[in-house]
């Protein structure tokens, strides 16, 4: 908007219309800008470090268990490979508000509309809704890639299935 018109008054005919981005409409539990003590939208580059670390960690979970169980009972590798993979973010979610990668990186998981946490049956939606996608040619990448356009929240497609963000602790 113009400097020079006086508070409160329109532009005139043919001027552009003051800049109002999706941002401005945020929830008033999240804060649009960083601000000590307020939650903000995680950025991309911050949940992909999340990511990459709870990669390794299930990683080594999965390699560790199933080393160890392949000496004990190899037959039931299958079980421990299923049970990590729909445990792990599930619970930690649900438990603690995130997984261990998001919690080191200051980030939790919480409803979009309140901000409460997720319970762990929309805690698990929000997981199958990702592996689901993460498995499906295409989508497992455009399910990455969403927060880069997406407006107000920055989701995920597998947080949109069940209305939740990633915000920052402030």
């Amino acid at each position: 908007m113009d400097e020079s018109l006086p508070a409160g008054r329109p532009p005139g005919p043919g001027a552009p219309p003051p800049v109002v981005t999706d941002r401005d409409h945020l929830p008033p539990w999240i804060s649009p800008r960083a601000e000590p003590g307020r939650e903000t939208l995680a950025d991309w580059g911050e949940r992909v470090g999340a990511y990459l670390l709870d990669a390794l960690l299930v990683l080594a979970l999965l390699v560790g268990g199933g080393l160890a169980l392949s000496r004990v009972a190899p037959a039931v590798i299958g079980v421990w490979i299923i049970t990590v993979l729909l445990c792990y973010s599930p619970l930690c979610t649900a438990w603690w508000g995130g997984s261990p990668g998001k919690l080191a990186q200051g980030m939790r998981v919480a409803r979009s509309g309140d901000g409460r946490p997720l319970t762990y049956g929309r805690a698990l939606c929000r997981h199958v809704a990702h592996l689901v996608l993460h498995f499906t040619p295409l989508l497992g990448q455009i399910d990455y890639l969403w927060p880069l356009w997406d407006e107000p929240f920055q989701q995920c497609l597998h947080d949109k299935v069940v209305g939740s963000v990633v915000v920052v602790r402030g």
